[in-house]
């Protein structure tokens, strides 16, 4: 499973994946159940497109065959004067859980952090989100929860991070690569799809 980086290109992919989460794990995503409106408005404002900017904000997402998004990071900087610090936040999709989606993006955010110089990251979930919390202990992160909510810090040590950079260039050319042979696949998928039916339609 590999996790590569995605952009406001993908805003739709992004915007598809949050919507489809239930309302429980919404919750637990955001920290509310957060509504259609509220989704949009997130997703509208991630500058996801920063590659040499101001700031390390960035997305990671896990494709299946189809080309559909079934898994998501969101990186952003904890605070626009703390460019050494960011949050992680990570969503899957229902059906497909336990197999290790969340532990690419993981995997892949860290690379990430590390090439922009980043030394703290941040997960925060609540007390109940029994998901993240096992992938903090996997990873052994250090959490502390306190009024329901629980808080992993890890101290991202790389000092070579042109090296990060260049892991995740390699691994992101690999990725998209793959990437546009799904898209390509499905595109003839549905052209076939869409032939069929239309020969169906017109009848003998």
């Amino acid at each position: 499973m590999r996790a590569i980086r995605i952009f406001n290109s993908h805003n739709k992919e992004i915007r598809a994946h949050l919507l489809r989460l239930p309302l429980p794990d919404r919750y637990l995503r955001f920290f509310s159940a957060v509504s259609e409106e509220a989704i949009d408005n997130y997703v509208d404002k991630m500058d996801l497109d920063h590659i040499y900017g101001q700031t390390a904000e960035a997305g990671f997402g896990v494709f299946n065959a189809r080309y559909k998004l079934i898994g998501f990071c969101h990186v952003a900087p904890t605070s626009p004067d703390r460019r050494n610090e960011c949050e992680m936040a990570f969503s899957v999709d229902a059906d497909h859980r336990n197999k290790g989606i969340g532990s690419a993006l993981f995997d892949r955010a860290i690379i990430h952090c590390k090439s922009w110089g980043i030394n703290t990251a941040f997960v925060n979930c609540l007390a109940s989100n029994i998901a993240m919390k096992k992938m903090a202990e996997n990873y052994n992160i250090p959490v502390t929860t306190e009024f329901g909510e629980s808080v992993g810090k890890l101290n991202v040590d790389d000092k070579d991070s042109v090296r990060a950079f260049l892991r995740s260039v390699h691994n992101d050319t690999f990725a998209l690569y793959d990437l546009n042979l799904r898209a390509t696949y499905q595109g003839w998928l549905n052209f076939i799809e869409n032939l069929t039916l239309s020969k169906i339609n017109e009848g003998p």
